[in-house]
């Protein structure tokens, strides 16, 4: 995401990846449009025409993307183009600024040093991915989910992702889960032991990266 390199697209190219759009689409309304037509194909049932809103309202409620009509016009930032992102795991589209909120502050599992590329949290994962193109091309997949991981903790994520030939996965918990954050934590780290019977999960996959 370069600052100051724009170009307004009011219904984007469907043959263009989501991040080759966001590079020029950086404006609230056209990211509405985008992720709008990225969610068409993602469950059986088509979503609803007026969803994507919905969920920005929700954001804008909980300061996750710019408030008010004149603040609207402004340029995203690519924390701002994250939380969007992340809110769409919630199946409640009024509870996207909360999914948001939630996944964005996840904690890699091992701290830093086992983290995609040392970031600090699930957010700064998805703006380096945003920023950088070598990040970017080493992404698989993304999965995050608001599910209670642990007991009275709600948030978890997988990104995976390539170093050479070598495929790595970095793990995300609620910052709670201080003692998964220790060096070292990640190697007896069972991501599948949910305190949830049941969990949903949103996959980001190669192509919409």
């Amino acid at each position: 995401m370069r600052a100051g390199s724009f170009t307004r697209y009011v219904h984007p190219p469907r043959s263009y990846g989501c991040l080759e759009v966001l590079e020029r689409v950086i404006f609230a309304k056209n990211l509405e449009t985008v992720l709008a037509l990225l969610c068409e194909k993602s469950d059986m049932s088509a979503t609803r025409p007026d969803e994507i809103g919905e969920r920005f309202e929700s954001l804008r409620a909980y300061r996750k993307l710019p408030v008010g009509r004149v603040r609207r016009n402004q340029l995203l930032t690519n924390g701002e183009i994250a939380a969007a992102i992340l809110g769409l795991t919630s199946d409640n589209p009024q509870w996207a600024g909360h999914a948001a909120l939630v996944l964005c502050n996840l904690r890699p599992v091992g701290g830093p040093d086992s983290s995609f590329l040392g970031a600090l949290t699930l957010q700064g994962s998805v703006e380096l991915i945003l920023a950088d193109v070598a990040a970017r091309k080493s992404v698989t997949k993304l999965t995050a989910s608001g599910a209670e991981s642990s007991i009275n903790s709600n948030g978890f994520a997988t990104l995976t992702y390539e170093i050479g030939s070598t495929r790595r996965r970095a793990f995300f918990v609620p910052k709670e889960a201080s003692s998964l954050q220790r060096p070292g934590a990640e190697r007896d780290f069972d991501h599948d032991r949910l305190n949830s019977p049941m969990s949903k999960e949103t996959s980001f996959n190669q192509a919409f990266f």
